[in-house]
Formats: structure tokens, sequence, C-alpha cells
């Protein structure tokens, strides 16, 4: 468990996430929901869970064509995981399409 998050909250994120994971299945251009995902798994320190999301946001935006987004939600991801390598090359290849 996350020290800053309340046993209550813990339970909440919990489901949140597990709904949201289903969800985004589903409806992988589904941004807004891939973004209360990531958020989640940040409060609750699954940390590949959100690199995942963060990935799933960033392909969300790609395949919605909205480029520009997905450059910004790239360059946030690797601010945060600066030693990915497939955002690295992700976010070489959307700055191509600009």
């Amino acid at each position: 468990m996350n020290p800053r998050v309340s046993m209550d909250e813990e339970r909440q994120l919990l489901a949140t996430v597990e709904m949201f994971k289903t969800l985004t299945k589903s409806q992988p251009f589904d941004y807004q929901s891939l973004e209360i995902l990531a958020e989640a798994c940040k409060k609750l320190g699954k940390v590949e869970e959100e690199l995942y999301a963060l990935k799933g946001l960033v392909a969300a935006f790609e395949g919605l064509k909205r480029i520009s987004e997905a450059v910004d939600e790239c360059a946030a991801a690797l601010e945060r995981f600066p030693d990915d390598h497939e955002l690295k090359a992700t976010i070489e290849r959307l700055v191509a399409q600009e």
C-alpha cells in the first residue's frame, strides 16, 4: 500500500483500476478512461500498469489523429519514465508526423 493512501482510498482505487482496465480493453481510444487509469495506478504505486496506461493514452490520441496531444502525453510520460525505449521511439515517430 502507498503510505499516502488510506485503506478506504486504496480499496476505491483498486476498484477503479479494475473497472477502467476492462473498459479500456474494449474501448482503446477512450483517452479519458486511460487518464483515470494511469492516475489511479500512479496513486497505488503500480508503476508497470501506470506505464501501460500512459502508452495506451499516447496510442489513443495517435489513433484519433490528435498527434500534438499524443506528443504532449508521450513527453509527459517520458518525464516520469525517461529510460523507456518504446516511449523514446514513439515520440520520435510522432514528432516526424507533426
